[in-house]
Formats: structure tokens, sequence, C-alpha cells
């Protein structure tokens, strides 16, 4: 059942990828819609994302809005080759259950009245099918999509960092903070608890940029930041499993030999 296993599990790291995924698009795009006009002070450019924004003399800016477009459509091409191959996967495995009785020897007794015990063994060997040619290019694509993630993990988290420490002087400013006051934020205060003063606490300068409700930035934008990191590791683990069943069968024949 080596090859059923291996392929189950990839049927499932699969689909967490694109649940993650999901996750992560809409947790950046929430905090995104929620900020995007209230941040937005650039006077030639469109500067309403959360992510990279920084403090000026007169307002609290947003970062470019390139840096929040990736956020929420970067993850697309995770997410379409994630479906493929999960409902690969999972067709073979659910419905075809192919590889499930591989090398597995089953023993069947058959008697009929009077006449003396049958007993006969069956193996079911492995057979060669498509998905053994398969092993080194998905091993290839995963192994790219781990580099990709790690980018695409990278860039947000720098911005969401960027963020917190710029809002930190923002927030010494106003606040008056002094002396101690301002060593606690600039050093004691984590991330979450700068967003959660972002939430309450920052003005808005124009009224037609007035808030209708309230979100917890700091929540969305954490947990966006988890999944994306969770995308690195689980693609790892997609890579890891594509390269031992590609081992595995390298002994088939392929378009380029043995």
């Amino acid at each position: 059942m080596g090859q059923y296993r291996d392929e189950r599990r990839l049927a499932w790291l699969y689909a967490w990828i694109v649940a993650i995924s999901v996750i992560s698009s809409v947790c950046f795009a929430v905090a995104w819609n929620h900020w995007k006009e209230i941040l937005n002070f650039c006077a030639d450019t469109n500067c309403g994302c959360i992510l990279n924004a920084r403090t000026t003399a007169s307002y609290f800016e947003g970062g470019h809005i390139s840096t929040c477009l990736w956020a929420v459509y970067g993850p697309l091409p995770i997410i379409a080759f994630g479906l493929v191959m999960a409902g690969y996967h999972l067709k073979r495995v659910c419905i075809n259950g192919v590889g499930k009785y591989e090398n597995e020897n089953v023993s069947t007794v058959e008697q009929r009245e009077g006449e003396v015990v049958m007993m006969t063994a069956r193996a079911e060997s492995r057979t060669t099918d498509g998905v053994s040619y398969c092993w080194i290019p998905a091993a290839v694509f995963s192994s790219i999509f781990v580099v990709y993630s790690i980018v695409y993990a990278s860039l947000l988290t720098k911005g969401y960092y960027r963020t917190c420490n710029e809002y930190r002087g923002d927030l010494v400013k106003t606040l008056r903070a002094t002396g101690d006051h301002a060593t606690a934020i600039y050093s004691r205060l984590g991330c979450k608890a700068i967003f959660d003063f972002m939430d309450y606490l920052q003005p808005e300068y124009i009224f037609e940029r007035r808030r209708i409700d309230y979100i917890n930035t700091g929540v969305s934008l954490q947990l966006g930041l988890v999944c994306a990191w969770f995308l690195v590791f689980s693609w790892i683990a997609v890579t890891v499993l594509n390269s031992i069943r590609a081992y595995k069968d390298r002994h088939i024949s392929t378009c380029c030999g043995k």
C-alpha cells in the first residue's frame, strides 16, 4: 500500500494547501479593504495598503498598492495547481483505489460438501500507470512553489513588521508619550497590541473616508502570515513525498530512458 498511502497523503496535502492559501488571501483582503481609503494620502499613486505603511509629518500613509495586490492575488497560482492535483489524487485513491492492494497477499478458502478444501493465494503486484511518469515533474513544480511561497511569505512578513514599527512612532506622537511611556511602546508592546491601538486611535482625516465599523487588524494580518508560512512547510512536504515516489519508481522507463 506504499503508493496508495503516499497518494492519499498528497491528496490531503494539496487540499490543505488550497485551504490555507484561500484563508491567507481572504485575511489580507479584509485588512486591505478596511484601510485602503483611510491610509491613501499619496498624491501621485495609490498607497492605501496596510502593509509597508509609513509615518510622515502630516499623515500615516499606507504602502504601495502593489504589496496588497501581491498579498491577495499571489496565492492564485498555488490555488489553481493545488485544486488540480488534489482532485487528481483524490480521484485515484477514493474512487479508483489505485495501489490499495499493492503487494498484498490475499488468501481465499473454498469448501464444497464432501470435497477437499482448496486454498488459493492472490498477490496483486504493482502495475505501472501514468502517474509513475509524473513524479519527477510534480517534484520539480512543487520545489518551484516552495521558492514561490517563501518569497510570498517573506515579503508580506517584511511589510507587516514595517507597518508595525512605523506606527510605533506615530503612536508615540498621538499619545504624546515620553520617557518610560515611549520606551514601553517601542520595546514592550507586541505588534498585535500596536495594531489594536491603530484600530481605535488612527484618525480619519477626511470625513468621506470615515469607517463604518472596526476590525481586528492584528488578528487578520497575523492569521494571513501564519497561513503563508504554513504554505512553505506544506510545499516542502509535498516536494519530499513526490521525490520519494520518483526515487521508488526510478526503474520505470521514461522518454529519456531508464
